[in-house]
């Protein structure tokens, strides 16, 4: 994954970033059907999808809304930082 060659991953919880923009991208799952989804996927960013990685950013708001948001809202700016290079990648 290019943005995993670029260092942009940094723990499990960069999964629930990957989440997030897939919910922008209209894709709209449960947290379980996403991490059942990426097992599928045979991506290797060095770091595990799981439930909680993907459930805890994402449900405590901080992932709400558009990514210029999410460091006021009290995410680290690296989940920024991913969210932008995975959306320039789709689009």
């Amino acid at each position: 994954m290019v943005t995993a060659k670029k260092g942009l991953w940094w723990s499990s919880r960069a999964w629930a970033v990957v989440y997030r923009v897939w919910q922008m991208k209209g894709y709209d799952i449960s947290y379980a059907k996403f991490v059942s989804e990426v097992k599928s996927w045979n991506i290797d960013t060095g770091f595990e999808c799981t439930y909680h990685a993907v459930q805890k950013p994402n449900s405590k708001g901080i992932l709400a809304g558009s990514p210029d948001r999410w460091v006021k809202q009290g995410a680290p700016h690296q989940n920024v930082v991913l969210a932008l290079a995975l959306l320039e990648i789709l689009d």
